[in-house]
């Protein structure tokens, strides 16, 4: 009772089957859970032509909820090349591949700061 006038709550320990190490179901909670409804995305990127050897489109899709985005094209060590940021929600990007050397490349969506999704773009000469 102490902690609880002090701010604090105490609440009782939790006893998870198997030593946690099986997986929970609804009955082990005691009571109905909703189901977890996955985070629907329509974050898209499409790079043609590939592999490439004059202009490169890239084509991307945000979700509405972006609030910032970048495409970002490393090479093969990791180093960013070219960072482009975006802010429609859906256009394309034409890119002379006379700025990158040929080889191959990764093209990242990057939203909100993380990676959204992931290509792989070679260019040939």
């Amino acid at each position: 009772m102490h902690n609880y006038s002090n701010g604090i709550q105490w609440y009782p320990p939790v006893v998870l089957p198997a030593g946690g190490n099986a997986p929970l179901s609804r009955s082990d909670a005691g009571i109905a859970l909703p189901a977890p409804v996955p985070k629907v995305t329509s974050n898209n990127l499409v790079i043609l032509p590939n592999p490439a050897s004059g202009q490169v489109t890239i084509k991307y899709t945000l979700d509405l909820e972006t609030t910032r985005a970048a495409i970002d094209i490393t090479d093969i060590e990791g180093k960013t090349i070219i960072l482009l940021p975006v802010s429609d929600f859906k256009g394309e990007i034409q890119l002379a591949d006379s700025r990158l050397l040929p080889g191959m490349y990764t093209v990242r969506l990057l939203v909100d700061d993380f990676p959204a999704r992931i290509q792989k773009l070679v260019i040939i000469k």
